[in-house]
């Protein structure tokens, strides 16, 4: 039994509704799989800031330690050396030497004593939650925060210490040369 024309042309419109729906929905769930997928991704990402945050931080404070040691144990035989050998030596050069190295150490020392600052600020920082009894719920938000502006002040500090690193070790390398220097010269 042939349609007649009205119900072919109704049909043909209501299959293309179905289509259009059926398409309507396909991309709805794409949609909402592309949203699952971003958030994943946006989840992923903050992990791995945090990660780099926690790994920046850890990595500043073993260079710090390995540095701190480098420079006592480097400092204790520059003076020690200077002062055995510096009645060897003329009364400039000794110095010079002696005052390279009270610059290198008083330039290191300054940098622990605003390194210091920069760790109690922190501490500060944490002991504000338990000051005012932060709930459970709100204080991994609010730390999270703080290990961000911590890991912000490192970030900051890090061209500060390379500056710091290069007076200390530069001035403490001009006189260790001299020593040296003269040293060699009483052979």
């Amino acid at each position: 039994m042939p349609l007649d024309k009205e119900t072919a042309n109704y049909m043909l419109q209501l299959t293309e509704e179905i289509d259009r729906l059926w398409r309507y929905i396909g991309y709805d769930e794409k949609a909402k799989e592309a949203r699952a997928h971003a958030r994943d991704i946006e989840g992923k990402v903050a992990g791995y800031k945090k990660e780099a945050e926690d790994l920046f931080r850890r990595q500043y404070e073993e260079a710090s330690k390995y540095f701190n040691t480098v420079m006592a144990v480097g400092y204790a035989g520059y003076f020690a050396t200077w002062t055995l050998m510096r009645s060897d030596i003329d009364k400039w050069h000794g110095s010079f030497i002696g005052l390279m190295g009270m610059v290198s150490l008083a330039t290191f020392i300054c940098w622990e004593l605003f390194a210091m600052l920069m760790r109690m600020k922190g501490l500060e920082e944490i002991n504000v939650f338990f000051r005012n009894m932060i709930s459970v719920d709100d204080f991994e938000p609010l730390r999270q925060e703080q290990l961000s502006r911590e890991a912000k002040r490192m970030m900051w500090a890090r061209p500060v210490w390379a500056a710091v690193f290069f007076i200390s070790a530069g001035t403490a390398a001009l006189g260790a040369m001299d020593l040296m220097i003269q040293l060699l010269k009483n052979l």
